[in-house]
């Protein structure tokens, strides 16, 4: 009866340790759930604060570029104002030449026909020009 009664011991003995490990597996699980939960919602808030950041990045940025593409624009307008403007003393200087030249031929006609043509190439360019200053305010 005795080894009976040491078998019977060491069967609790052994339920009650199996009981002890079951308990402290379901700790410990429970432990590792809490804290993949913990961890998941502080993944969730800075998730949630980056994204905030990045759009406000995003933001500044779009600024940043339509404020240069801006002052390229207005740069370049500028500069072809320049362009123009230079164009049309250049032409300027040249119709003033082209009549002096007209201007010595002995020939009435000639002169006539010289003008006509300068009159003409400086309606043209004054027609450009104005066209021209149009498209670049």
């Amino acid at each position: 009866m005795a080894a009976a009664t040491t078998t019977a011991n060491k069967i609790t003995a052994d339920q009650a340790q199996a009981n002890t490990e079951q308990t402290n597996t379901k700790q410990a699980n429970q432990k590792a759930l809490e804290t993949a939960e913990e961890t998941m919602q502080r993944f969730e808030e800075n998730f949630e604060q980056n994204a905030e950041r990045v759009n406000q990045m995003v933001e500044e940025n779009a600024q940043r570029v339509k404020a240069l593409s801006s002052t390229m624009m207005d740069s370049s307008k500028a500069g072809s104002r320049v362009a123009v403007d230079t164009y049309a003393q250049a032409a300027k200087s040249l119709f003033a030449m082209q009549r002096q030249m007209a201007g010595i031929t002995p020939l009435q006609w000639v002169k006539h026909a010289a003008n006509a043509q300068i009159q003409f190439a400086e309606d043209i360019t004054v027609a450009w020009v104005k066209a021209a200053h149009q498209l670049l305010k």
